[in-house]
């Protein structure tokens, strides 16, 4: 498949909708379906930045590309440092979440079969809230609601994250 034809395809895409009623500007999600789908897996996508930058529109090609392969595709915005601090972040996503969770039926997709996708700051916040219950829990979703967690090139240990300048500072994280 081509970038032309990926661009072309015939998929439904709902832009900005509100995970958090009245929320941050940011507390918005993206999502990408096929026409007429009904019982399909969801993926949500958090993306990578350092915890302090990244916005879900620059995934579209991501969103697109599962939904032509029968995946309904979640990109997820999330307040960002400095304007907030942990665990905000992963609030924020946890959230996320809880909307795809309540509302993805109605979409198309099955609520019982959400995978959760980050690319590092993204990856370490899916893992996070997979790992972590409580922020699912707090949020109001079922553990059992999440089949799977993918990683891609995640920070998985924030001590050693933390030390290093080249990225990233302590003060972020």
């Amino acid at each position: 498949m081509t970038i032309h034809d990926l661009f072309s395809a015939d998929i439904i895409i709902e832009r900005d909708i509100p995970y958090i009623i009245d929320g941050d500007p940011r507390q918005k999600l993206d999502l990408y379906a096929p026409r007429n789908a009904s019982g399909l897996p969801v993926a949500i996508y958090f993306y990578g930045g350092g915890w302090r930058s990244g916005d879900k529109r620059l995934f579209e090609h991501l969103g697109r590309a599962l939904a032509v392969r029968g995946i309904i595709a979640v990109a997820v915005n999330y307040r960002l440092t400095p304007a907030v601090r942990h665990p905000a972040h992963a609030e924020d996503c946890a959230a996320a979440v809880a909307w795809t969770e309540r509302e993805i039926k109605t979409r198309g997709g099955d609520p019982e079969r959400i995978f959760l996708i980050g690319h590092s700051a993204g990856a370490h916040l899916a893992a996070l809230i997979t790992v972590d219950d409580h922020f699912l829990r707090a949020a109001g979703v079922p553990m059992e609601s999440i089949r799977g967690t993918v990683m891609i090139s995640g920070a998985s240990d924030l001590r050693v994250h933390a030390e290093t300048t080249v990225f990233t500072r302590r003060e972020y994280i």
